[in-house]
Formats: C-alpha cells, sequence, structure tokens
C-alpha cells in the first residue's frame, strides 16, 4: 500500500501508478514490473524474449516467452 494524494492506495503485483491518474496499471506488454508498489515498469524485456501485459521480469514465461528458433526479438518485444 502507498499514500498517494492524500489516501491509501493497494497495488496489485505486477501493475505500476500512472503519473497522471491515481489509478494502478497492469505493466504493459513489452515492458515488466517487478514486485508490487512500482512508480513505473522497471525495464523493458530483454531481446530474444516477449512480454505481454503483465509481465514480473525479464524473462517472464507465464506471460511472455522466449522467441522460437528463426526468429527474432528485440529488447522490449510485445511477441513474436
Amino acid at each position: 500500500m502507498l499514500a498517494f494524494l492524500g489516501k491509501a492506495v493497494m497495488y496489485p503485483f505486477f501493475s505500476f501508478l500512472s503519473h497522471t491518474q491515481d489509478d494502478c496499471i497492469s505493466c504493459t506488454g513489452g515492458s515488466y514490473c517487478e514486485g508490487y508498489a512500482n512508480s513505473e515498469p522497471t525495464a523493458e524485456c530483454m531481446a530474444g524474449w516477449y512480454c505481454s501485459a503483465s509481465a514480473e521480469r525479464s524473462n517472464d514465461t507465464a506471460n511472455g516467452g522466449e522467441c522460437q528458433p528463426g526468429t527474432y526479438c528485440p529488447q522490449g518485444s510485445m511477441g513474436e
């Protein structure tokens, strides 16, 4: 939980708080959010992997995955 603009905000894991509104946003595709109470996504997914929304780490297999042989996923890829 984090106080924001004078009120308590509960963050779900793998989300961040928008700078323009007091709502939690699921981590966006191409990036990942480690833990909780993030002010922005942690970073972009690493090259060779893709991240869909709500990824918790750069090489997330539950919300993304490793690029298939013969394909290339640059850093920040949302899908193959």
